[in-house]
């Protein structure tokens, strides 16, 4: 009996040992992930699979199509003429071909790294972290509308602040969400969005007694602010954090889970701050709920675009604008859009006109093999009734699913891109302006419900005219966040262009010739000023992703301004 329960003793033993090796493996694993990214494997997974499917449509479509056709065999009678065979070949091999080459082209360019052309440097000291605290802002290390990039502060060169301590700034509004609430964070995974990558101070001891009162304006007033800039440094099981996510499910439904993640993480940020305790007088006009309406008030602490606010702690570099920490390449990417299986790697400034140039051929080659296969194959259908040579055919059949699913996704796609292109927004970006407007959603309604609760049932009603109205308001005041409101939307040629006010006016004598409106500034932004390179693989990439013009609407270092401080000519 004793030998009987060693034994047993022992096995559990060696059965714990094992799980612990195994889990020792997993974090081993995970943190390599982490730091180097996902293996060169599994990031070009796709690609034969990519080459697999068009060869297939090739050979499906040339084979049972185009060839009965010119050959006019028995088969081949049926379904039509010879000169129609020949036509149908014609358009199919310049699509295919076209598709083949604007996919190997984007294949084999890369998206821009940031380490490429910014030196490694220690995050900005503190001293340098002013602008929002009375100290003088830094200098902005990348001069907006120009493509050269100046001195990085901090930069391996030998530069003195390369030696300063690390202080480096926490998640910006991270410590004053933990003020706000408490000194509690609402939630884990509503610090996150896809990829950015400021560091957060993950330091929860603050002092509950410290904590502002909320009593001017309400808890839920509190949540009218531009979410915090995303963070890639955390990992997360949410599936709106992974970057790839646009790349598998469509830019529509990332977005979609970017939005239903800023409706929870406002509806927990708002309980948290309900559970708060709330003292002092009533505010001033205040609603039959006892709270202020609500207000849109933007994160500009720190400015977006200074130093502190680009550091990425993981690559240790300022980066450029719009450019994002791709966990699953393990680098920092220059404009990044999404990080796209189906090209091995990222979409980013330096391929982002390659990638649509690939999409909208790929697009094209579909719907027209889907057309032309349905109209051949209901003819070869009618001939059954006239016992013609004809028979079903498994191959031509295979080409329906696999052209219907893969144009309903890359259609979806190449409507979105230019959608996306045309308002210059980049896919990170628009899924930071739906989580905004979810977050935004989530407060109108909660304080429409305090305003019923409050009137005793006098106000009910879904209210949808006056949520829209509240909406609205927000927008004319701060400007839409997909047009003024956005940092880089261009109203006009004359917008990217601009440097300020006073040197526009001094200029505005001299400023001839014509220019363009909004959509075409901004799809020039992205995919160059030739509209002809637009669909065709050819040329270089159109921005370094170094610089932008940026919206003449938003200050210094891309702080969002409000209407009556824009330029008098833009309000």
């Amino acid at each position: 009996m004793q030998n009987c329960i060693s034994s047993i003793e022992s096995c559990t033993q060696d059965i714990v040992r094992f799980n612990e090796r195994v889990e020792q493996n997993r974090v081993q694993a995970q943190a390599q992930r982490q730091e180097n990214g996902d293996p060169v494997v599994a990031r070009k997974a796709m690609i034969p699979m990519v080459f697999i499917i068009l060869s297939w449509v090739f050979v499906a479509f040339v084979w049972r199509v185009c060839s009965r056709l010119i050959q006019q065999n028995p088969a081949g009678a049926i379904l039509g003429t010879r000169s129609e065979g020949i036509g149908l070949l014609v358009g199919f091999v310049i699509l295919w071909m076209m598709s083949i080459w604007s996919y190997v082209v984007v294949i084999s360019k890369g998206p821009g790294l940031v380490k490429d052309y910014v030196a490694e440097s220690d995050p900005p000291p503190a001293a340098a972290q002013g602008g929002w605290n009375g100290a003088p802002a830094p200098a902005q290390p990348y001069a907006q509308g120009s493509s050269e990039p100046i001195a990085i502060p901090g930069a391996a060169n030998g530069d003195a602040a390369a030696h300063a301590p690390a202080t480096s700034l926490p998640y910006p509004s991270f410590n004053a969400d933990l003020e706000r609430f408490g000194g509690h964070r609402a939630s884990a995974d509503s610090m996150r969005v896809l990829p950015g990558s400021v560091e957060p101070n993950l330091d929860h001891s603050v002092d509950v007694s410290h904590a502002p009162n909320m009593s001017s304006s309400g808890p839920v007033d509190h949540l009218a602010t531009e979410p915090p800039p995303p963070t890639d440094d955390i990992e997360t099981t949410d599936p709106a954090a992974d970057p790839a996510l646009p790349g598998i499910l469509g830019p529509l439904a990332a977005a979609a889970m970017g939005e239903g993640h800023g409706v929870r993480e406002g509806a927990e940020a708002i309980d948290q701050a309900n559970a708060a305790p709330v003292s002092g007088p009533s505010p001033g006009d205040p609603t039959s709920s006892g709270w202020a309406p609500p207000q849109r008030r933007p994160q500009n602490d720190p400015p977006p675009l200074s130093p502190a606010a680009l550091y990425c702690h993981r690559c240790r570099r300022i980066k450029p604008p719009r450019a994002h920490h791709c966990r699953r390449c393990g680098v920092c990417v220059l404009k990044m859009d999404h990080h796209c299986p189906w090209v091995g790697g990222c979409v980013g400034a330096h391929n982002q006109r390659f990638f649509f140039t690939f999409v909208l051929w790929v697009t094209l080659l579909e719907l027209y093999t889907l057309i032309s296969t349905a109209i051949y194959f209901h003819r070869g259908i009618r001939s059954l009734s006239n016992s013609g040579a004809w028979r079903v055919d498994g191959y031509l059949i295979s080409l329906f699913p696999i052209c219907a699913v893969f144009l309903i996704f890359t259609g979806a796609l190449l409507g979105t891109h230019i959608w996306l292109m045309a308002h210059n927004l980049t896919t990170i970006e628009h899924v930071g302006v739906n989580r905004m407007q979810g977050r935004e959603r989530v407060l109108v309604d909660r304080w429409f419900a305090t305003q019923a609760s409050g009137s005793g049932g006098k106000v009910g009603g879904l209210n949808l005219k006056q949520k829209r109205k509240m909406v609205r308001g927000w927008d004319r005041e701060w400007g839409r966040l997909t047009g003024e409101g956005n940092r880089w939307w261009l109203g006009s040629t004359r917008e990217a262009q601009w440097e300020s006010e006073e040197s526009e006016k001094q200029d505005a004598g001299k400023q001839g010739g014509k220019g363009h409106g909004a959509f075409r500034t901004n799809m020039g932004q992205a995919l160059g000023e030739s509209v002809w390179l637009w669909v065709l693989p050819l040329g270089k990439h159109p921005n370094d992703g170094l610089s932008f013009p940026m919206n003449p609407r938003f200050g210094e270092q891309g702080v969002w301004r409000k209407r009556d401080e824009w330029p008098a000519e833009l309000r």
